[in-house]
C-alpha cells in the first residue's frame, strides 16, 4: 500500500489537481481559523476486497488530497495536524498503512464524536446518514464534501438531517474543491467566516 500511495503521489498526472487544491487551501489558509485536528470519514478501502481498481484508485486520491491540504495547513498554522479516519471497511493492512503514515484510525462513531469546531471535516461521497450524525456533534472549522447545493437539488425541501451542511452553505465562505476524476466529483469546500 504504501508504495502504491508512493506512485500515485509521485505521478505527473497528480500535479495538477495537487497543485489545484494546494493553491485553494494556500489562498484561503490565512483566514481561517486554526485547525487543531483533522476527521476523515469515509475514504474506503486501499485493498478493496472485489479488487476494484477505480474504487482502490479513488481512495489513493483522496488520501493524496487530503495529505496536501493537511500540509498547506500545516504550514500556515505552525504545526502539526492530527488525522483520525473512521471507515467501516477497512482492513487490517488499511489500518496499518495509515497509522504508518502517523494516522489514527478509530470505530464509528468516534470519529464524529471527535469533531470539533477547530476541526477539518473531510467527508467525500459521504451517505446522508454519516454527514448528519457528525455534523450534529459540531460545525467543523472547515468541510470538504458534498455542498448543500447537490443535495438540495437531489431532495428540495427534505430536511434528513442535513441543516448543518445547509447552515454551513449560508454562513461560511464555500469554493469548489479542484476536480480529479470522481473521486471528488460534487465536492466543494466550506470554511468558517471569523
Amino acid at each position: 500500500m504504501a508504495a502504491e500511495y508512493q506512485r500515485i503521489r509521485a505521478d505527473p498526472s497528480s500535479r495538477p489537481w495537487c497543485s489545484a487544491i494546494r493553491a485553494v487551501v494556500a489562498r484561503h489558509a490565512p483566514a481561517l481559523a486554526p485547525v487543531t485536528a483533522a476527521v476523515c470519514l469515509g475514504i474506503g478501502s486501499f485493498d478493496p476486497a472485489d479488487g476494484a481498481w477505480e474504487a482502490k484508485r479513488r481512495s489513493y486520491v483522496q488520501l493524496l488530497g487530503l495529505a496536501v491540504m493537511l500540509d498547506e495547513l500545516e504550514k500556515t498554522h505552525g504545526r502539526r495536524i492530527r488525522c483520525t479516519f473512521q471507515e467501516p471497511v477497512f482492513t487490517a493492512a488499511d489500518v496499518e498503512f495509515l497509522t504508518s503514515l502517523g494516522h489514527v484510525v478509530v470505530e464509528a462513531p468516534a470519529a464524529c464524536e471527535a469533531l470539533t469546531p477547530d476541526s477539518l471535516l473531510y467527508g467525500i461521497h459521504l451517505y446522508r446518514s454519516l454527514y448528519a450524525e457528525a455534523l450534529q456533534v459540531a460545525l467543523p472549522a472547515v468541510y470538504v464534501g458534498t455542498g448543500w447545493d447537490v443535495w438540495d437539488q437531489m431532495l428540495p425541501g427534505v430536511d434528513d438531517g442535513l441543516q448543518g451542511i445547509e447552515t454551513m452553505h449560508k454562513t461560511y465562505h464555500k469554493a469548489p474543491f479542484p476536480q480529479e476524476g470522481t473521486a471528488f466529483s460534487s465536492t466543494c469546500l466550506y470554511w468558517r467566516r471569523d
